[in-house]
């Protein structure tokens, strides 16, 4: 769920039109759009597996007392 999130954002920040990535979209195309969006989505899956490792960590810890 997280990486579709850190996706979707990624692309509603290409949609915005900010001067800068406005002019990286015209030049390089598609294929900036699918590269900005897969580095939304694996940056989406970290933070889902950093909270995962967080919550799990703290659920090993009391079930082993």
């Amino acid at each position: 769920m997280c990486a579709m999130i850190g996706g979707l954002l990624s692309y509603i920040y290409l949609n915005l039109g900010v001067q800068g990535t406005r002019i990286w979209m015209e030049t390089s195309g598609m294929a900036f759009v699918v590269e900005v969006v897969f580095v939304g989505l694996l940056l989406g899956w970290i933070v889902g597996l950093i909270w995962w490792m967080r919550t799990a960590g703290r659920n090993y810890s009391r079930s082993h007392r």
